[in-house]
């Protein structure tokens, strides 16, 4: 069996460099969907049996997308979620490397043993 991985499209906050997890439901924004919609044809072409995605709507949209030629079956798959950054959510990834090096977890999120 292969497993094939992809990330989801770009969002607002990717393009701000802000830090976003699995408590932050934000949506592509333009440059994410035709980055889907390149991908689009390669998924048409592989010998996919089923796409699986996170529950939130960056991962859902951006599946839809890339199955749109293909039509493959699609399940929501609640372990691909990503982690709960708490407070942390929106700060800039300089700022989330500085506290990961201080080995802080993040306030009202998940730690890395939680996640």
């Amino acid at each position: 069996m292969k497993f094939y991985y992809m990330r989801h499209g770009e969002t607002e906050w990717n393009a701000l460099k802000k830090m976003q997890g699995g408590n932050v439901d934000t949506l592509l924004n333009n440059k994410g969907r035709q980055q889907a919609q390149i991908i689009e044809e390669t998924v048409f072409q592989l010998p996919i049996k089923k796409i699986l995605h996170s529950p939130l709507k960056r991962a859902q949209e951006t599946a839809e997308i890339v199955n749109r030629r293909a039509n493959h079956p699609m399940e929501i798959a609640l372990g691909f979620k990503e982690s709960n950054l708490g407070d942390w959510s929106g700060i800039s990834h300089e700022e989330f490397q500085s506290y990961l090096k201080q080995g802080l977890s993040p306030p009202n999120g998940e730690t890395l043993e939680e996640f």
